[in-house]
């Protein structure tokens, strides 16, 4: 027990957060397949590695050669050693939410074969007499859906792009606080895809529609990644509009200028989802409100593992 007391002072919030996740997926994924399952993780990991190799690669060599002259080999090994191990704790969370999804792949059809594809498509058709996928049919066209593809496909680097400015900014605590937010929402966004269950209008409805999403390059690389990467059911809540919204509120307490492309992305994003037939309108709701939700969740759930670790502290203390 002192042991594990000791374990969790020594580890952060995230670290929490995503062992938790992947022993929580695991747990399930054993108990329904009867293996772990790792899904597509596999492919977007060794990207993932690439990427930090090379990000740690070229740390390396900057810092080596900024090095002060009188700084011996071994202190330079020493402190480039302990920065490698600062910047892959702090970047975690974006492996996290990146991974995971990948390691869905496949666990959603096992834990359920039931599609809530009806409800979700009924309660558009309450709103609108039809659900907007549908009613963008007649506006397809070459140049829009080249233009969404790109646009829909920008929803990946919100993260990292106001992740980055704040670790170059040097405001740790907001860095903190976005990386959990981040972690938080794919969570409870992935937890949704087991709730809610749905294939999108795409494969749902796929005779409502009557002209093909013909587009250029960007629309060729966008349908090739749904095609390798996308984890059936995946639709409620809409995650694509869940993580932009929690990174522009985030924005909007840390980092005003990521605001001027931010929130224009994240009502392109909005709009492609639907015209590209990925979502109902109600995932695109649900995803806007989780978002808002997480934004309002992070703050006291960091101070409540703040104040955990405290008392954990004083208790390892009075032994």
């Amino acid at each position: 027990m002192r042991l594990l007391k000791r374990f969790l002072l020594f580890i952060t919030f995230q670290e929490f957060i995503l062992l938790s996740a992947f022993f929580l997926v695991s747990i399930v994924s054993y108990g329904v397949t009867g293996r772990v399952h790792f899904g597509r993780a596999g492919r977007i990991c060794h990207t993932l590695i690439l990427i930090i190799a090379c990000f740690l690669a070229y740390i390396g060599v900057k810092d080596t050669l900024t090095a002060p002259p009188e700084l011996s080999t071994c202190k330079l090994a020493w402190q480039l050693t302990k920065r490698t191990f600062v910047i892959l704790r702090d970047w975690m969370p974006l492996f996290f939410a990146i991974s995971m999804y990948a390691y869905l792949y496949g666990l959603t059809e096992a834990m359920s074969t039931v599609n809530r594809d009806a409800e979700l498509l009924a309660a558009d058709r309450f709103l609108f007499g039809e659900t907007p996928a549908v009613l963008f049919d007649s506006y397809v066209s070459w140049w829009l859906t080249e233009l969404l593809s790109m646009v829909y496909m920008t929803m990946m680097f919100f993260p990292p792009a106001l992740l980055v400015c704040l670790y170059i900014k040097g405001d740790k605590k907001a860095f903190q606080r976005v990386s959990v937010g981040l972690m938080v929402i794919c969570f409870l966004g992935y937890g949704g895809y087991f709730l809610v269950p749905a294939i999108g209008p795409v494969h749902f409805i796929p005779k409502a529609f009557n002209n093909h999403l013909l587009g250029g390059a960007m629309t060729n690389i966008e349908q090739n990644l749904q095609h390798q990467s996308r984890t059936p059911r995946d639709c409620f809540p809409s995650m694509h509009v869940a993580i932009p919204t929690l990174m522009n509120a985030f924005a909007f307490v840390c980092y005003k200028p990521f605001l001027v492309a931010g929130v224009p992305l994240l009502a392109g994003i909005s709009v492609a989802t639907l015209y590209l037939r990925y979502h109902y309108f109600v995932d695109i709701v649900a995803g806007f409100l989780l978002g808002i939700l997480v934004f309002y969740l992070t703050t006291p759930l960091m101070k409540f593992w703040q104040r955990e670790k405290e008392r954990l502290r004083s208790s390892l203390s009075l032994l």
